[in-house]
């Protein structure tokens, strides 16, 4: 049961983080074009 919840957080943390890479992305792109 620990074990599971612990896999399901991994999985929502990497999802997040690489939400956040793909926004600094766009907005590194975005102060570029400025």
């Amino acid at each position: 049961m620990i074990e599971q919840l612990i896999i399901e957080t991994k999985k929502e943390l990497s999802t997040v983080l690489g939400e956040l890479v793909g926004v600094s992305k766009i907005v590194a792109r975005f102060c570029a074009t400025i």
